[in-house]
């Protein structure tokens, strides 16, 4: 096994050690655990194994959301879609992405981004 593929086994259990709780830590740690799915999401991209990369992206996403860091979930989501177009023809990627709008909405705007398919 290499070493980047060991090294991202080691984020993603450091990062399910951040989602559980125990009888001291009643809240789950979004954010150092969207964190470190993000690293894992990087090795495995370095280690080439391409769709674990992106379902870590996904799960990163999905984890800044609940944090409400909303910039940092589409940065998630915009490399889940690289990773795609890397695994497959650009004229093939089919991304689905049903629960996965983001809004921001700071009192003065509000900003939809959707990512869908062709």
């Amino acid at each position: 096994m290499s070493a980047k593929l060991h090294e991202a086994q080691e984020h993603c259990k450091a990062a399910d050690k951040f989602l559980k709780t125990s009888f001291l830590k009643w809240k789950p740690d979004y954010d150092s655990a969207a964190d470190e799915y993000s690293q894992a999401a990087q090795c495995y991209r370095i280690a080439r194994d391409l769709q674990t990369s992106k379902d870590c992206y996904f799960k990163a996403s999905e984890l800044y959301k609940k944090n409400r860091a909303f910039f940092h979930a589409a940065k998630a989501l915009e490399n889940a879609i690289i990773v795609g177009k890397e695994m497959t023809p650009p004229d093939q990627v089919l991304l689905v992405f049903n629960n996965n709008h983001i809004t921001v909405q700071d009192g003065r705007f509000s900003i939809l981004f959707i990512i869908g398919t062709q």
